[in-house]
């Protein structure tokens, strides 16, 4: 989770359980004309700006659009999404968290994913009723409810064009996705079903956020971590993260709740890489990426980059204790996850058997004995070598850190789904200040 060059991925006011779309004042035109609850049905964590990135190398084919000046240009974006609870009426979010100018949006669309580029006939997205969208800096906006079946598991594309010089990127680097850019200066291609201006392929998702439904039932589990929960090393385009395999369970056993990956690689949770390769620290982005948007419930699996950086268990201990604090003063429940066993070699990503593992099973020893969460996942024992505790299970791995496939499975499958639930599903009923 360590790139060659970095590890691999306050106390807040109350915030409202099922808030709109961001912290700024104008993140949400729709806010006040929309009277229902808005859910999470997709996520991401904005960061950058581009190619500031973990274990990016933009250009790199087959991931070919071109920026000049590391900017959009008169571009058309056509992002490919997995929502994770369905709904009749929807709404985009877009974010300028890393922009120096005011980004302004021509045109947005969202269309079902046929395949490729190719998109079925597209609902055109408003905002205050008008087709276009200025973001001031640093905000983050979302359209106007549209009505749109929104199915879960099945892809959408939200489409976009940006007509003038974007200035710095905001983006998340590393989607783990199949997303689609027009080249510069081609003009708006946004509303074409066909897809054929989309002609650069791309990893990443640019200025989109999230993507919400409107519901009187639903609500949102976010997952928050570093490169395990971020997906590293899937396969794109297979929707292979334990965030998906978590999301697959909840639907099968019909619980009307979405889940958010706000993943990101090489992310820490204390301040002990704190930059754009790898995106905001845990401690300073909980409250942005997950106390918002409809979010009943937190999964956290994050701390394994601290340790690989020599930050001692008891300190990052003591940041997940704060995270808690945050959920739980917004009224969150919050399940934190003891860390897995590694035997990654030291090399690229730093973990150092002889000064990390000792720390590992300190930090997971203090987890496990504490009262701090609303539950504890001892996902490091599902994840291990039935024979050595403290040995990943290979099957599971990819190189001994980052699992696969099937260990994304046994990971969600691991997850205590009652702490996350509330009732009838479960048991978090916690109310803002408990």
């Amino acid at each position: 989770m360590r790139h060659p060059t970095q590890a691999i991925g306050a106390i807040i006011g109350l915030v409202a359980l099922l808030a709109g779309c961001g912290a700024s004042t104008s993140d949400s035109p729709a806010a006040t004309a929309d009277s229902g609850r808005w859910v999470g049905s997709w996520a991401t964590a904005p960061y950058g700006p581009y190619p500031a990135g973990p274990l990016t190398q933009p250009g790199v084919a087959p991931y070919t659009a071109q920026f000049p000046d590391h900017q959009a240009d008169d571009q058309s974006f056509r992002m490919v999404v997995h929502p994770s609870l369905g709904g009749e009426r929807v709404r985009a979010c877009w974010s300028n968290a890393q922009g120096d100018r005011p980004l302004r949006l021509s045109s947005a669309y969202i269309g079902e994913v046929v395949a490729g580029p190719v998109v079925q006939e597209q609902t055109a997205l408003s905002f205050h009723g008008e087709p276009t969208v200025t973001l001031p800096v640093g905000a983050r906006v979302c359209s106007d409810a549209v009505g749109f079946q929104l199915s879960p598991g099945e892809d959408v594309a939200v489409s976009f064009h940006v007509p003038d010089p974007s200035g710095p990127m905001t983006w998340h680097a590393e989607a783990f996705a199949v997303n689609y850019v027009s080249p510069p200066g081609m003009g708006d291609v946004a509303s074409d079903p066909s897809g054929a201006g989309f002609t650069q392929l791309e990893r990443s998702w640019f200025f989109l956020s999230d993507l919400q439904v409107e519901t009187d039932e639903g609500f949102a589990i976010t997952a928050f971590g570093d490169s395990i929960t971020d997906g590293a090393f899937s396969t794109p385009g297979l929707n292979h993260r334990y965030p998906d395999f978590l999301a697959r369970r909840l639907q099968a056993a019909a619980v009307p709740a979405g889940v958010r990956n706000l993943g990101i690689n090489s992310n820490t949770v204390t301040t002990v890489r704190d930059g754009g390769n790898a995106g905001p620290p845990g401690i300073q982005r909980f409250a942005d990426d997950v106390l918002r948007a409809g979010t009943r419930s937190v999964f956290v699996l994050l701390g394994t980059n601290d340790l690989s950086a020599g930050v001692p268990a008891d300190t990052v201990y003591t940041a997940l204790v704060d995270l808690a604090a945050q959920a739980h003063a917004a009224g969150v429940c919050i399940v934190v996850s003891t860390i897995l066993p590694r035997n990654d070699p030291p090399v690229p990503f730093g973990w150092d058997v002889a000064t990390d593992e000792p720390e590992r099973r300190a930090l997971n020893a203090l987890l496990m004995n504490s009262t701090a969460f609303d539950a504890v996942a001892d996902v490091a024992s599902a994840m291990a070598n039935p024979l050595d505790p403290n040995q990943p299970f290979q099957p599971y791995f990819v190189e001994g850190l980052h699992p696969n496939s099937l260990g994304m499975q046994a990971l969600a499958d691991a997850i205590p789904l009652a702490a996350l639930l509330p009732p009838p599903y479960g048991d978090c009923d916690r109310t803002p200040g408990r």
